[in-house]
């Protein structure tokens, strides 16, 4: 059996996200063809040379491969804030499993942290994950954020340099199948990802409807949390590139909504892709190099935390496709690419975009085009905090993946904290309406935004925090729900009142996600509704936002995910409510079905 959906890559190229569609299932249950996928290089310990440019390591102001520099001052100079010595040991016993298109093991910046037969192909079904593409592979370039080596005088140092790679090769096309999707995340024990700590998933999926989550994908990705001996690993995910529009496989537009590009909401809402919806992952957006919101982040509720994505990484003195002013020529990541000027993202016969991405041989510090500098999206965020998180275990191994969280969501960053609310009169005769809130301070004294989550990761605090935690310290787990009646199903149209259902929440004290399970009418349109939920203590998280690119829902409940009330209180009347800007069609909630709040905390 296959996926109901197919998945894409959350890289980003030129204005849009690299989606590449990954349909099909092949299975991978025949013997293991001989290639353990180990490699181990005789290196020469030195400097990384391409260390200094990796200003998501250390903003200096002063190394960026490309022409619109960040503004000068500490200030706005933001990195992730590493804890003093880190480079020497960062990581090391940490097992880190790269879900993605392939991860070469051969690389020299990457071959010495690789595990012996810890890997899996599922085209070849042997041990070696490299990708035979000769255009770039997305995961070279993610596992060279997490787990490059450092101090053997080559190319670029990765943020745990010490931990131990794993490469599953799930998105390349045609072996997205719900076996393949087990095996690489470590549901099925005879395979390495079992042993796994943390796995990045630098992937999504794109779509104009808003669909029901897929029972089986969820039981394999929860499944996560009861692996390193129940403790849980961690599931890290990138929340989307669709800010300023989704596009389909073929590069075409998605949906004929263009209102988001006009009111300046996200396209996309992190809370349509299901994966970010399950509870147990760890969602992530991007920022770029002044912690300003990356143009392209895909914003919403579910997010938890951001790391860096950056931006496209031109330079006008190389490539004057863009203007000196545009977001293009800010500053992207510097990671490892596929080895050689015949492969990769930088190769000959592709398009320079600054001085390291010349494919020629030409490039100073990449005479043999094994990095690239223009690695960027919301796949290039989540490594950076699967990096962090790697480092965070590796200071208390005793942590489960529920403390890994509540220490991120304390230690995280408020940044741009003068970002304003998104607003507009164009509806509700003039009156001032909110489509997407400024940052929101909850009762529990945390703060939260759509675009940031609890804001940017901060390694130096979560590490620190990480050592003096007490795990375990957040009790079990638990959940309660419940379900509102059916009543008025009619969203009242062109009203800021809008229809209200509540939910009375008992039997737990302490929130940490909310969950709506949202059913909806037939001829639902999306674009039309504003989903909020606002909790006991007076808090209101935006769900979905009016105005988006998505033009369809199921009717069978769709999964809204909050993390916007994360410590707050969770007994008393919670309060759905869903506004409708639209004359027509008519817009209804279901009514066969009523909607449901689900409250997980302690």
């Amino acid at each position: 059996m296959i996926f109901s959906r197919r998945f894409f890559y959350a890289f980003v190229i030129a204005l849009a996200a690299c989606l590449c569609a990954c349909g099909g299932g092949s299975s991978s249950s025949s013997s293991v063809v001989a290639d353990t996928g180990c490699y181990p290089l005789t290196q020469t310990a030195g400097t990384d040379p391409l260390k200094i440019w990796q200003w998501h390591l250390a903003n200096d102001a002063a190394h960026y491969f490309a022409s619109n520099l960040p503004a000068a001052g500490a200030a706005n100079n933001f990195d992730l804030n590493l804890p003093a010595g880190w480079s020497s040991t960062s990581g090391q016993n940490i097992n880190v499993t790269v879900v993605d298109t392939g991860m070469e093991v051969r690389h020299e910046d990457l071959a010495n942290n690789v595990v012996c037969s810890g890997s899996y192909n599922f085209i070849t079904r042997n041990n070696n994950p490299t990708n035979s593409s000769t255009t770039g592979d997305h995961g070279t370039s993610v596992a060279g954020l997490i787990a490059g080596v450092a101090n053997n005088s080559v190319g670029i140092s990765g943020i745990a340099p010490k931990a131990n790679l794993r490469g599953y090769n799930f998105l390349q096309s045609g072996y997205q199948s719900y076996a393949n999707y087990a095996i690489a995340m470590g549901s099925d024990s005879t395979y390495g990802a079992a042993s796994s700590d943390i796995f990045n998933f630098s992937a999504g999926t794109d779509s104009a409807s808003l669909s029901a989550p897929d029972t089986t994908e969820d039981a394999v990705s929860v499944n996560t949390i009861t692996l390193r001996s129940g403790k849980g690993a961690l599931l890290v995910k990138s929340a989307g590139n669709g800010y300023y529009g989704m596009t389909n496989s073929s590069g075409s537009t998605i949906g004929t909504n263009t209102y988001c590009t006009v009111t300046g909401v996200t396209c996309q809402n992190v809370n349509q892709d299901t994966d970010n919806t399950l509870y147990s992952t760890l969602v992530v957006a991007a920022v770029d190099a002044d912690s300003k919101s990356s143009t392209y982040s895909t914003a919403g509720s579910a997010i938890w935390v951001s790391g860096f994505g950056g931006e496209f990484g031109y330079d006008t003195a190389v490539n004057a496709t863009y203007t000196a002013s545009s977001s293009n020529n800010k500053p992207a990541l510097v990671t490892t690419d596929q080895s050689g000027c015949t492969a990769g993202y930088v190769r000959s016969a592709a398009t320079s975009k600054n001085l390291l991405n010349k494919g020629d041989g030409t490039a100073t510090l990449n005479t043999s085009c094994n990095y690239t500098s223009t690695f960027n999206g919301t796949s290039s965020a989540a490594p950076t905090v699967t990096g962090v998180v790697a480092l965070m275990l590796q200071a208390n191994s005793s942590l489960t993946w529920r403390d890994v969280r509540h220490i991120l969501a304390n230690t995280a960053r408020k940044v741009q904290p003068a970002q304003a609310a998104v607003t507009t009169t164009s509806y509700f005769g003039g009156s001032s309406f909110t489509l997407e809130q400024a940052w929101v301070t909850n009762t529990a004294g945390f703060h939260f935004h759509n675009y940031f989550g609890f804001g940017l990761v901060d390694a130096s605090a979560a590490v620190t925090a990480a050592g003096t935690h007490t795990a375990g310290s957040l009790g079990t787990l638990t959940s309660v729900n419940n379900t509102a009646t059916i009543g008025t199903t009619t969203i009242p149209a062109s009203t800021i009142t809008g229809l209200s259902k509540t939910f009375s929440i008992s039997g737990l004290t302490t929130v940490e996600q909310a969950e709506l399970t949202f059913n909806v009418g037939s001829g639902y349109v999306p674009y039309c509704n504003q989903v909020e939920l606002t909790s006991p203590g007076g808090t209101k998280s935006i769900l979905f936002n009016m105005d988006s690119a998505h033009t369809s829902a199921s009717t069978g409940g769709v999964r809204l995910l909050s993390n916007a009330f994360y410590g707050e209180t969770a007994a008393g009347t919670w309060t759905l409510k869903v506004i409708n800007r639209c004359s027509s069609p008519a817009q209804t909630l279901s009514t066969t079905t009523g909607q449901k709040l689900t409250i997980r905390g302690h």
